[in-house]
């Protein structure tokens, strides 16, 4: 590892860290705060794992490296790595002084009082300013959390509970969903209150609300003082001063070659505002975006750049790079150069987030008929997770300017059904199915009409002799019927909600055909039967071959699907309860349950003729003959005679 010249290492302790006037200020093309529960309680962990062991002065820990860029006269510090953990910590502290407030004033003149440890804490936190009654935060964080971590901070609410209720609804206020780094951010200091509280179990301040010892008391407050120390002098960061930015970020990857994963956004972010130079309205687009772009809703940041990108590089390539998620970084490198270049490649990402959250969400379209299938189709597509088939999705939907379009309508159904049988039902491979998708979006690009396109997902013409039909239609019964066996929760989903969907068309009194994923997926023969509610040998009668009854259970013929209201508790429950129960088969309102209201009894062969009765409405719902009058247009206009076979 050659790593760069013209820099210092030191080990500093979190006191050192967090002491003097020393402040932090986080970049503007760093990530928000993405820390989990899971981080933030093994740092807790990690913290106070050296107060419980006494020869602590001959030991100590790592917490991580800090990579910093110098500030004015050493004090503020630009941090290019070590935001999560400077937060984290941070957030700790004031955990602990959370629970400490609880307790101010108790056993006054008793010596060494609750205020002289929450001024340790405090100290810790800020640091003094004339300007400010309070000091100034020590750590100045980006704009997704910089308001919510000054709350915190500043918090004098002993009942943490309570506050983060409150903080949630004011953040939560006017959205459908909370920001992600707000809410892991107070996620993550509800669970270091409770880490705190239980850690400090062991001081005993709780029985000092009502035993006036002030010798008892003194002693617990020196061991938690003596236990700060120990965690705040005997903690350290390798701590990486880098006279300037562009040396920092050449540390800092040089340390993400070795296995710190960033995700290729932030580096293209970082990449952007470089570009935007001194053009500080396109700086500030860039910076007021970003965030918004990649939020919670959108998904995996590179799995959404992947998606982007080869939307609108249909050859597969960009210039002479691939397009694949290792060179997103590379492919925006080459071609973003000025900062107009920077406002058109924000300008693509914001256009096609817009779409994508849709289709991750698909609740969020208007409530109107009209959009009902492709509500559905967006719900399969993310059951599915059928992502190769999204870039010529989003291709459409960009070319062809909206969801409302006939033809976009028709090619995400045509996809969906394509996916589903040729991937699922057929075993086809997922390079078929990326192939087959990029050619669609070639097509799209190039302005070719919906026979031409539909014609290529159907028709495989890469063959000698006569093209032929990607899908069988003789075989599809068997093969749906031996495939729909144990398949995943997602696909059983997909599968029930798109047979729901056909038997409501069929259904002349039915007026509204969309259906939402929010239903339990229920297995008739529960997974876990017990023998006083099911008899086995009842069950097992004598049309029954099969004498494991384990096999029926995850056979499609013994799944359904019921509200979210439905009672968990009869779940394993007589097939009379669950049928009869006001929540149950018989009165549910999903059209694919009106079978089970004439089923006196559950057995095997009551099993075997309901995936019967499934099969034969699948062979309808997955049909591509409503396609043929396409595939005879695109004949038509090639003045193909010739017969496919």
């Amino acid at each position: 590892m050659n790593m760069p010249k013209d820099y210092e290492i030191n080990r500093r302790s979190v006191s050192d860290v967090f002491g003097k006037g020393h402040t932090y200020v986080i970049p503007t093309y760093q990530r928000p705060y993405v820390w989990t529960k899971d981080h933030a309680e093994r740092l807790f962990d990690d913290l106070v794992e050296l107060c419980s062991n006494d020869e602590v002065s001959s030991i100590s820990n790592l917490l991580g490296a800090m990579v910093v860029v110098d500030g004015e006269e050493g004090f503020e510090y630009e941090v290019v790595d070590g935001q999560q953990r400077l937060a984290t910590l941070s957030l700790i502290f004031c955990a602990i002084r959370t629970y400490l407030q609880k307790f101010m004033g108790v056993v006054r003149g008793a010596g060494p009082s609750i205020e002289d440890a929450l001024n340790k804490l405090d100290n810790l936190l800020k640091v003094e300013d004339k300007s400010a009654k309070s000091g100034k935060i020590r750590l100045e964080l980006g704009e997704s959390n910089s308001q919510l971590f000054q709350e915190i901070v500043n918090n004098k609410n002993p009942n943490y509970r309570e506050f983060c209720v409150t903080l949630k609804k004011n953040y939560e206020s006017g959205k459908k969903r909370i920001d992600k780094p707000v809410r892991l951010m107070i996620d993550n200091y509800l669970k270091l209150c409770e880490k705190a509280e239980e850690w400090m179990q062991k001081y005993n301040f709780e029985k000092f609300k009502d035993a006036d010892d002030a010798d008892a008391f003194s002693r617990s407050v020196i061991s938690l003082k003596n236990d700060i120390t120990k965690m705040v002098e005997y903690n350290n960061f390798a701590f990486i001063e880098a006279p300037d930015r562009h040396l920092a970020h050449k540390i800092f990857n040089t340390l993400n070659s070795l296995g710190q994963k960033l995700d290729q956004a932030d580096l293209i972010k970082s990449y952007l505002l470089r570009r935007a130079a001194n053009n500080l309205s396109i700086r500030k687009m860039v910076e007021s975006n970003w965030t918004k772009i990649f939020d919670e809703d959108l998904g995996k940041p590179d799995d959404f750049l992947y998606e982007s990108i080869s939307s609108r590089n249909p050859s597969g390539k960009a210039g002479s790079v691939k397009v694949t998620k290792e060179n997103l970084y590379k492919i925006i490198e080459m071609s973003v150069k000025s900062p107009n270049d920077v406002r058109m490649c924000l300008s693509n990402f914001i256009e096609d987030s817009k779409f994508l959250k849709i289709m991750n969400h698909p609740e969020d379209l208007p409530v109107d008929q009209k959009y009902d299938k492709i509500k559905s189709d967006f719900y399969g597509i993310r059951s599915l997770n059928a992502r190769y088939i999204r870039v010529p999705i989003l291709a459409a939907y960009r070319i062809w300017n909206g969801v409302e379009k006939k033809e976009f309508k028709e090619l995400v159904d045509c996809l969906l059904i394509f996916f589903f049988r040729f991937k699922f039902i057929n075993d086809g491979t997922a390079e078929d199915v990326r192939s087959i998708a990029n050619r669609v979006t070639r097509y799209l690009e190039a302005g070719e009409p919906i026979s031409k396109i539909i014609h290529h997902i159907l028709i495989n013409e890469d063959v000698l002799g006569p093209p032929v039909h990607r899908i069988r239609n003789d075989t599809f019964e068997d093969n749906f019927s031996e495939k729909m066996y144990r398949i995943p929760q997602g696909v059983a989903k997909y599968v029930l909600a798109s047979i729901e969907m056909l038997l409501r068309q069929r259904d002349n009194k039915e007026t509204c055909r969309y259906i939402d994923y929010n239903f339990e997926l229920e297995h008739i023969l529960p997974k876990h039967h017990k023998k006083p509610h099911w008899d086995e040998k009842k069950f097992l009668d004598d049309d029954a071959s099969d004498s494991d009854i384990n096999k029926y259970k995850d056979r499609l013929g013994n799944l359904t699907i019921l509200s979210p209201e439905w009672n968990r508790g009869l779940a394993a429950k007589e097939f009379s309860k669950k049928k009869n129960n006001k929540d149950g088969y018989a009165h549910s309102d999903f059209k694919i349950n009106c079978y089970l209201k004439n089923c006196e009894e559950w057995t095997a062969t009551s099993i075997s003729k309901r995936e019967k009765y499934l099969v034969g409405i699948a062979k309808d719902v997955w049909s591509l003959d409503k396609y043929n009058k396409y595939l005879k247009e695109y004949n038509l206009k090639t003045k193909n005679t010739q017969g496919v076979k």
